[in-house]
């Protein structure tokens, strides 16, 4: 059992745990009955008849994916389920042939040694909004009609574009109008739609209620799994509208790619109003504004026949003679003349309740809980719920730009701000990295810290054989996101592992192409460092790395130089804690031996379960372990063993 002792995750025995591992996996997104790839629009909308059963892959192959995964040290995943996939039928009608799956897929995990946090995966609302997570029929209970979201420029959907998917367009999906109502209704509803209703209930309360019925499916379905060690509330929370200062204008986007509408401008549209918007690009030197585009110049409306828009209804703009005016342009910011925070007024009581159906199932769950990708003003403390993991995200941006990393500059996502240099690059990514433990002590009571994304995608080289200078690229950059984690001592679970991904069709969702699994790669990414632990890796060197899964203690610092082969561990005793230190190591570069220097206690290998234990003296406060892994020569053969 996995539990928390201040800003620590620890063992039964008080151990220190740093948890490794991915995110499984980027095709759980999509339905796989039928097979619908977002390119493609026939049979897109029947929304009801879908199946997620054999997401991410079939049960019958579940061991060869699990096992891969633990031999590459990703011991602690991140499982995504998804709210469609359970209730996708209708309101209360569960799904018990995926349930079943998904019982039985992570109870293979779980015989394999493997543990898991299952997340509660969205982005942007759902697939008709141009994302994932939610069923089809929320927004028919909004009013808005899924089939001419896009055609409105209510959404981009990459099924109706017929082709490649522009970069990065769930950034702006979510300021459209179809992700960011939803939104807005899910979290906001009660205090910005009163008169809208399901039945008696607002419809705030009748979808955070399904919502809770869809989680205590879940929880209760995998209560009796021990590997299971929590869950992930929501990812990325989206904030839709809630909170934004000026309805009229793009300013307060972030990310803004493609054509972005202002928030008034989409609300319009959705109504049938073509609007002029600007087309934005992302470029080394910045953000930078390349055009003007029409949307919605058919006039199609993204709302059900006999419905309106809800913004229309409640005063925030009106129609008049076929012009739309904006009356309330900060509608969004305030209630009753008190400026609102999303992540307090709104995001933390959802949590918080969720947070306690989970807890009523399986009491010492942990409760992964994010703030929105949109707005950082999460806040929470102990009164909030208790066994609470503060699971951010973190992406190197300018390489998801440009799809290839770039190890002399960073530009910092939130403030724009370049770094140069290699050493440069590798400080800032300390610092941003480290800024996320950080904001948990100051704001959200000392809770641990867990990143609980991050990656880099592997789309340049798309339908051609993956080259080796992508290969060290990739792994060049992956090197240096782990380096930074090491030295802020952070779990994490890289984006993602999609057994289903191609060259060709990459992850399934939207274009996106991050998995460092791909089929019939070869042994392209298994060779060097890594390993050969079966084919299909990409990038592996970059991944695969010794690192410190367990401490009896405090760790003080963890390094891995991959040019001297070299690992180091330094951590202060604990006389609450017992046991041995476990470092995983690649089985690559130990086939030579290791040499292993300790300050004090006793070493061993295990290559079975690459597993390096060290016994340390209690009676020395710091202790040290350095591990070099000695090169083939003449001499050293693999399968020889160092001296101690």
């Amino acid at each position: 059992m996995i539990r928390i002792d201040g800003p620590r995750l620890v063992d039964g025995q008080g151990g220190t745990l740093i948890l490794r591992g991915a995110n499984i996996g980027g095709s759980s997104k999509i339905p796989s009955r039928p097979s619908l790839p977002t390119g493609i629009r026939e049979g897109f909308y029947d929304h009801r008849g879908v199946s997620f059963v054999d997401r991410p892959f079939p049960l019958a192959d579940a061991e060869d994916h699990f096992r891969r995964l633990r031999d590459w040290g990703m011991r602690f995943n991140r499982f995504m389920v998804t709210w469609e996939a359970v209730e996708h039928r209708g309101p209360g009608e569960y799904d018990r042939e995926y349930l079943d799956y998904l019982e039985a897929v992570l109870a293979r995990g779980a015989a394999l040694g493997l543990r898991f946090v299952v997340d509660f995966h969205q982005d942007v609302w759902s697939r008709f909004t141009g994302g994932d997570g939610a069923p089809g029929w929320t927004l028919e209970l909004a009013g808005l009609n899924p089939r001419t979201l896009h055609a409105a420029g209510a959404a981009v959907l990459h099924c109706e574009l017929g082709g490649r998917m522009p970069i990065l367009l769930w950034s702006t999906n979510h300021w459209k109008l179809g992700a960011a109502t939803m939104a807005t209704l899910f979290f906001g509803g009660d205090a910005f739609a009163p008169d809208l209703r399901v039945g008696a209930a607002s419809i705030q309360s009748f979808l955070q209620e399904r919502y809770a019925g869809f989680v205590r499916e879940v929880s209760t379905r995998l209560a009796r799994i021990d590997a299971v060690a929590g869950y992930d509330i929501m990812n990325e929370p989206p904030a839709g509208f809630i909170g934004y200062p000026d309805l009229a204008s793009d300013r307060f986007m972030f990310l803004r790619n493609g054509s972005t509408p202002s928030p008034f401008d989409g609300i319009a549209a959705g109504s049938g109003f073509a609007r002029e918007v600007p087309i934005y690009r992302q470029t080394l030197l910045g953000l930078l504004r390349v055009g003007r585009c029409t949307i919605n110049q058919e006039g199609a409306s993204a709302w059900i026949p006999g419905s309106v828009c809800p913004w229309l209804r409640h005063g925030v703009w009106t129609d008049r003679a076929g012009n739309p005016v904006l009356l309330r342009p900060d509608y969004f910011a305030a209630v009753g003349g008190r400026r609102v925070s999303f992540g307090s007024d709104f995001l933390r009581p959802f949590l918080a309740r969720i947070g306690r159906e989970i807890h009523a199932v399986d009491p010492g769950a942990l409760l992964f809980i994010e703030d929105s990708p949109q707005r950082r003003e999460l806040r929470w403390s102990a009164a909030d719920g208790a066994n609470a993991v503060h699971a951010a995200h973190w992406y190197d941006v300018l390489t998801m730009f440009r799809k290839r990393f770039t190890p002399w500059m960073y530009v910092d996502g939130r403030t724009l701000r370049p770094a140069f240099g290699r050493a440069g690059v590798r400080r800032s990514f300390r610092r941003q990295i480290g800024a996320i433990p950080k904001a948990a002590a100051e704001e959200l009571g000392g809770i641990p810290s867990f990143v609980g994304e991050f990656g880099l995608p592997f789309g340049s080289s798309r339908g051609v054989a993956f080259r080796a200078r992508d290969e060290a690229n990739r792994a060049g950059g992956l090197e240096a996101y782990y380096d930074a984690l090491d030295f802020n001592l952070l779990g994490a679970t890289l984006w993602n592992y999609t057994a289903d991904n191609t060259l060709e069709g990459g992850d399934g969702w939207n274009d996106e192409d991050f998995s460092v699994y791909c089929r019939g790669h070869g042994d392209a990414g298994m060779t060097g460092d890594a390993g050969t632990v079966g084919d299909g890796g990409r990038a592996v060197a970059g991944f695969c790395r010794p690192y410190a899964s367990r401490v009896p203690g405090v760790p003080l610092g963890m390094r891995y130089e991959p040019g001297r082969r070299r690992f180091t561990l330094v951590y202060r005793g604990d006389p609450a804690a017992y046991g041995d230190v476990e470092v995983f190591v690649p089985p690559n570069l130990a086939r030579c031996g290791l040499d292993v220097q300790v300050s004090d206690g006793s070493w061993r290998h295990d290559a079975e379960s690459r597993t390096l234990f060290a016994t340390p003296d209690p009676g020395r406060p710091v202790h040290e372990i350095v591990v070099e892994f000695p090169r083939p020569t003449p001499s050293r053969r693999p399968g020889a063993r160092s001296s101690r």
